[in-house]
């Protein structure tokens, strides 16, 4: 497999947008390839695509906060 954000000279010559890259595979893993993106696309492309991935990962942060002692906290700064 080879990813490429494209040369100048590549992304000059073609209509590559400046938020696109190039995927080469062989034709054999063709069929691998979609599948393996049909199984992203049921979950985790929709939540990166919603930013969910963010917001859960807020959240977390948010509850571990919640879930810290701010007497410990204080008592470890001094």
């Amino acid at each position: 497999m080879n990813l490429s954000y494209g040369c100048y000279g590549c992304r000059d010559a073609t209509d590559i947008g400046p938020d696109e890259s190039v995927l080469g595979f062989p034709y054999s893993d063709f069929d691998g390839v979609v599948e393996y993106i049909e199984y992203l696309s049921m979950k985790a492309i929709p939540n990166s695509r919603n930013k969910n991935a963010y917001t859960i990962l807020k959240k977390r942060g948010a509850e571990k906060v919640l879930k810290t002692d701010i007497f410990q906290m204080h008592q470890r700064e001094k």
